[in-house]
């Protein structure tokens, strides 16, 4: 993983619109790459204000993955559940458990980010 989201590979086209709170003033769209080791996610953001000002990850821009590892739509997390937030232009990524270990991730050109990790580490 090289983190160029150009490539042929990647179906960089699916829509991230959800809203959970406040307003938004970008563009993201998103895809997902797997094999039988890991899985590959890339993101591509068009955001003309992007702030990184806040004491919480969340409050700047930001990416968030969330994995229900056990796909069973729950409200609550369970240990099979993983939130990872990758805040723009800082170095640390967040997990609600801290449990980033071999997590492979980065910027790209503009903004745009990407992130993998192993299946049978995490899922």
């Amino acid at each position: 993983m090289d983190g160029n989201l150009d490539e042929s590979d990647w179906n960089i086209v699916n829509d991230a619109n959800k809203v959970v709170r406040g307003t938004t003033n970008n563009t993201v769209k998103f895809g997902v790459l797997w094999d039988n080791t890991y899985l590959y996610v890339g993101i591509k953001v068009l955001d003309n204000e992007l702030f990184h000002d806040s004491s919480e990850e969340s409050d700047d821009d930001s990416v968030e993955i969330y994995i229900n590892g056990n796909n069973e739509h729950d409200k609550k997390y369970d240990s099979n559940d993983r939130q990872f937030i990758k805040r723009w232009n800082d170095s640390a990524l967040f997990e609600q458990n801290g449990n980033t270990i071999g997590i492979v991730y980065g910027f790209g050109a503009k903004y745009s980010y990407w992130e993998t990790w192993e299946w049978r580490r995490y899922l």
